[in-house]
C-alpha cells in the first residue's frame, strides 16, 4: 500500500513539473531563428555564425549535426558539438562555399541537431530540432566603366590653362575608384609629339558607386601651345586601365598664321610684276602699229 502510494506521488509530481517547465527546457535550440545568406557570388565563401542552445534540463552533453537538401554540397560545419559544464550556447560556424559554375538562384537545405547519448533526468530528456537554411547566389562581380562626352575646355587665349571634362559611367555591380587619368593630346596641324598630362584624383572625387555615373572637370596644369588637338584619356583605378580614344578635335588658342614674306621674296615678286608690265605694254604697242599699218589712206 505504501509502495503504491509512493509511486502515485512520484508520477503526480513528475506530471506537475512537466507542466510548469516550458517546452524549451527539453528542446535543443538553434539561433538565429532564420538562417538566410544572400548575395553569395560564384566562387565565394561566406561563414555565418550559428549557435546551438543546450536544453535547460541539462539532458544533453553532446549533439550531432546533419544536413539535407539541395544546398548540402555547398556548406560545411562541425558534425558534433560538445557542451562543457555550465555551457548552454555553443558557436557553430556554418561555412558556405559556392562553386564557380553555380547558377544564380536561391538554394534550400536543412540542418538537424539531435542529442548524442542523451542524459536521462527526472524531468525528461532532450528533443532534437530541424531548421532550414537558405542561400541565394547572385551574379559574379562585373566591372565595367565607360567614358563619354570627352572634351577640352579652353578660353582661346594663348598660354591659358585648359580643362578636360568627361562623364564616367559604372555599369558594373561593384564600386569603382578612379585614381588617376592620363591625357594625351596630339596637334592635328603640326603632328608634333603628343602632350601627355597625368592628373591624380583623390579618393572622394574618384569614387563611382555601382550602377551610377559621375562627371569630371579636371584642370590641366601648364600652358598648352595653340593648335587643334585630338585628345585621348586613359583611366586607371589601380586594378585595370581603360583607354578612351574619341574622334573629337578641340581648338586651343589662335591658329598658326601664314609666314610673313621675307625681303628676298618681296624682290622676286617686284621683278615679276615689272616684267609682266613690260610684256603687256609691248603687246599693246605691237597691235597698235599693226592696225595703223593696214589702215587705208584717204
Amino acid at each position: 500500500m505504501n509502495r503504491r502510494f509512493f509511486l502515485m506521488c512520484v508520477t503526480f509530481l513528475t506530471g506537475v513539473t512537466s507542466l510548469l517547465i516550458p517546452d524549451h527546457a527539453f528542446a535543443i535550440g538553434i539561433s538565429p531563428a532564420t538562417i538566410q545568406i544572400e548575395n553569395i557570388k560564384p566562387g565565394q565563401s561566406i561563414t555565418s555564425d550559428v549557435y546551438v542552445v543546450r536544453p535547460q534540463n541539462n539532458a544533453v552533453e553532446k549533439v550531432r549535426i546533419t544536413k539535407s537538401g539541395t544546398l548540402t554540397q555547398f556548406f560545411s560545419f562541425p558534425t558534433t558539438v560538445q557542451f562543457a559544464s555550465g555551457e548552454y550556447n555553443k558557436l557553430v560556424p556554418l561555412t558556405i562555399t559556392v562553386d564557380e559554375n553555380t547558377e544564380v538562384g536561391c538554394y534550400d537545405a536543412e540542418i538537424t541537431v539531435t542529442p548524442d547519448f542523451p542524459v536521462p533526468t527526472a524531468i525528461g530528456s532532450a528533443v532534437g530540432v530541424t531548421q532550414s537554411v537558405t542561400a541565394c547566389v547572385t551574379d559574379r562581380d562585373v566591372y565595367d566603366v565607360t567614358i563619354r562626352s570627352l572634351g577640352l575646355i579652353h578660353d582661346g587665349l594663348p598660354g591659358s590653362p585648359a580643362q578636360v571634362q568627361f562623364t564616367a559611367t559604372n555599369h558594373g555591380n561593384v564600386d569603382a575608384n578612379i585614381t588617376d587619368i592620363l591625357i594625351s593630346m596630339t596637334d592635328e596641324l603640326t603632328h608634333a609629339d603628343p602632350i601627355n598630362v597625368r592628373i591624380d584624383i583623390d579618393t572622394e572625387k574618384g569614387f563611382i558607386p555601382h550602377f551610377s555615373k559621375k562627371e569630371f572637370y579636371l584642370d590641366i596644369e601648364g600652358a598648352i601651345p595653340p593648335g587643334i588637338y585630338r585628345a585621348s584619356v586613359q583611366i586607371n583605378d589601380g586594378t585595370k586601365k581603360i583607354t578612351y580614344k574619341p574622334d573629337i578635335i578641340r581648338s586651343i588658342g589662335p591658329l598658326p598664321t601664314l609666314q610673313a614674306p621675307t625681303v628676298s621674296n618681296l624682290r622676286f615678286t617686284t621683278d615679276i610684276m615689272i616684267f609682266s608690265t613690260l610684256v603687256v605694254v609691248t603687246i599693246i604697242l605691237l597691235i597698235y602699229f599693226l592696225l595703223k599699218k593696214h589702215q587705208p589712206h584717204t
